[in-house]
């Protein structure tokens, strides 16, 4: 599912300008304000924006970043995700409404939250750069671009959250 939602949003990212777009509900508003809110703080522009509901609350949400600057690493990617993952999560649960969700308080399970990366003019990072990072689903991913096809995106590392935790705490000093 998820390189499916990555394909669509490389082809989308091609054809029009990233801008989040708040949905109806307080988990949609919360969520948008949210990547606002972070995105500011991480010198990121949030860039697309959903989620999922169950019975009629926000009970997944998925917010992706653009990132414009020099190319990052695999450690460097690590912590960028960690870090806005950790920070996302920490500021929706104080902007949502506990009502607006499905669960309360929202955990890391809960959010997908990616990094897509370009070089300061708006090019995409190709092989060997990354260019996309994603934590979700409990894993941190790594993707790069081919660079013989611009449609085609190679994942090249998933680490598990905790892992991805216990080497940023090494990498530290």
């Amino acid at each position: 599912m998820i390189i499916f939602r990555l394909l669509l949003l490389s082809l989308l990212f091609m054809f029009v300008q990233c801008g989040s777009f708040p949905g109806p509900d307080g988990g949609d508003r919360a969520a948008s304000k949210t990547a606002k809110i972070v995105g500011k703080k991480h010198h990121l522009s949030p860039c697309t924006l959903g989620g999922e509901g169950k019975e009629g609350k926000t009970s997944v949400v998925i917010a992706d970043f653009e990132y414009r600057g020099s190319a990052i690493d695999f450690a460097e990617g690590r912590k960028m995700v960690v870090r806005l993952a950790q920070d996302y999560l920490a500021e929706f649960n104080r902007q949502v409404n506990p009502n607006d969700v499905y669960t309360y308080p929202f955990e890391m399970k809960d959010i997908d939250i990616g990094i897509y990366c370009k070089d300061p003019f708006g090019g995409i990072y190709r092989d060997p750069y990354l260019n996309i990072v994603v934590c979700g689903n409990g894993k941190i991913t790594f993707f790069t671009r081919d660079p013989n096809n611009d449609l085609k995106t190679k994942q090249l590392i998933k680490e598990p959250y905790e892992e991805a935790l216990q080497k940023i705490k090494e990498s530290s000093p």
